[in-house]
């Protein structure tokens, strides 16, 4: 049986610490992103407010600065319909743990599109890097708010 000298322990400690830092790096470099949430809820008409619409909400959960370029959608019978989220193009800037809302009314949801009949099936929002975010439970909700 060969005995482990000091050097041999010495390279084993430094091979566990390196292990360790490798990790932490990964760990440290998978929070540094960008981390877009959107959801949406859908208010119904009731006794105090006559009106239906969709609130949609976009968080950054991530660390960078998320630039979000374009609000849209899928239209149904194919294509999709955005329109930018700022007026000089340079896009809503959202940092960490920042939200934005938007409130959308059954006339923006139902008449988008060239011929102005088109509808929206599905809602997303657009990054500066051309990703697409889409708006947990929007389909649901847009059907939802067809019937009402």
């Amino acid at each position: 049986m060969m005995k482990l000298q000091a050097s041999d322990w010495l390279a084993v400690a430094a091979l566990l610490v390196s292990i360790v830092s490798l990790g932490i790096s990964l760990y440290a470099t998978l929070l540094d992103r960008i981390k877009i949430k959107a959801f949406s809820t859908l208010y119904k008409p009731h006794e105090l407010n006559p009106h239906t619409w969709i609130e949609v909400k976009v968080v950054n959960h991530g660390r960078r600065t998320a630039v979000l370029t374009m609000f849209g959608g899928d239209i149904k019978g194919g294509g999709w319909q955005g329109s930018p989220l700022s007026d000089r193009g340079l896009g809503l800037h959202l940092a960490e743990n920042e939200f934005h809302k938007l409130d959308l009314t059954p006339e923006q949801v139902f008449f988008v599109g060239r011929e102005n009949d088109e509808e929206y099936v599905d809602l997303w929002f657009e990054d500066s890097q051309g990703r697409r975010h889409r708006v947990k439970n929007a389909r649901k909700h847009l059907q939802e708010m067809k019937k009402i």
